[in-house]
């Protein structure tokens, strides 16, 4: 591990050095001699400093997250980005027949926007369930339970208030740990021609993080 000395450490071997040249310097807390080793000293604990940053570089599991993500990439493997949640879940009432356009945006109580993603036409019964889709992402979007929103501008014939349930499929972007485990992943077991962890490999690559079972074949 590389240790950075600190500036006490540094200035007392600068001084050090100075006594061991000329016995009889003077290396007290008021004299030039300590003033100058003292800021020399500053300097080199930065540049100490700035050589234990890079070193943490150099290494994917140490590395910050603009570096591991220039890690991974060099092998291919991008951050999964943050996701939409979407459905067709937003029940709508008003007057029978009555016209609700694509785009129209709804708010719920807690400050989450949506949006139409199709255009529909109220029943007879006076409703109507029509697909939206969050215009944030990150798994915050998702609405799994029955959920008090209001259209932000309520066309004609439709009344504001609606709900919302089963907008899900949104998620957060992937994590540092979640990338660095895909990229150490395949450090630790490159491509091999086919071999067994091969097909496990693609699939983590590809699709989200998730344990799989594989059935041996048969040998011919």
């Amino acid at each position: 591990m590389f240790i950075v000395p600190s500036l006490e450490d540094i200035r007392q071997a600068i001084l050090r050095d100075v006594q061991s040249l000329e016995p009889q310097a003077d290396i007290s807390v008021d004299s030039d001699y300590y003033a100058r080793a003292s800021s020399l000293a500053a300097v080199a604990e930065g540049l100490y400093a700035h050589q234990k940053w890079i070193i943490k570089q150099f290494f994917p599991d140490t590395a910050d997250t603009a570096f591991l993500e220039k890690h991974a990439g060099l092998r291919g493997i991008r951050r999964r980005n943050a996701t939409y949640s979407s459905g067709r879940g937003a029940t709508i009432i008003g007057q029978p027949d009555a016209v609700i356009k694509a785009g129209l945006q709804i708010k719920t109580e807690d400050n989450r926007f949506y949006e139409t993603t199709e255009s529909a036409v109220i029943s007879a019964t006076g409703s109507v369930v029509v697909s939206v889709r969050s215009l944030a992402t990150g798994a915050t979007q998702n609405i799994n339970r029955t959920t008090p929103a209001s259209f932000m501008a309520a066309p004609v014939g439709v009344q504001t208030d609606l709900t919302l349930n089963e907008v899900i499929g949104a998620t957060d972007a992937e994590s540092d740990s979640s990338l660095l485990e895909r990229l150490l992943e395949i450090i630790r077991r490159p491509p091999a021609g086919g071999n067994r962890y091969d097909y496990e490999l693609g699939h983590c690559l590809l699709m989200a993080w998730m344990p799989l079972m594989f059935i041996p074949c048969a040998e011919a």
